[in-house]
């Protein structure tokens, strides 16, 4: 599987926004092959904070496979239930 949207450049990585939740956005990145360590995952799932401006959070996909897909959903709906927990402590 390879992403559709494509950089400029063949070596840099691409990405593909996936949805939001909140105030989180989660990305896949694919990473260029040539620039992997073996053992390395293709894809990346990120978790970005819109307010922070930075990853929260971030999970590897060799295959994108159907078991990794639900690990990967499972993944983001922990980030999230994280996320509010810690907006939540912030208020009181």
């Amino acid at each position: 599987m390879r992403l559709v949207l494509r950089a400029g450049n063949a070596r840099a990585s691409r990405s593909v926004y996936v949805t939001r939740l909140g105030f989180l956005e989660v990305q896949i990145i694919e990473m260029p092959s040539e620039i992997l360590a073996p053992g390395m995952p293709l894809f990346m799932l990120e978790v970005f904070s819109l307010p922070s401006h930075s990853s929260v959070d971030s999970y590897g996909l060799f295959e994108l496979n159907e078991t990794e897909l639900a690990a990967a959903a499972e993944f983001v709906l922990e980030a999230k239930r994280e996320a509010e927990n810690r907006a939540a402590a912030a208020l009181h």
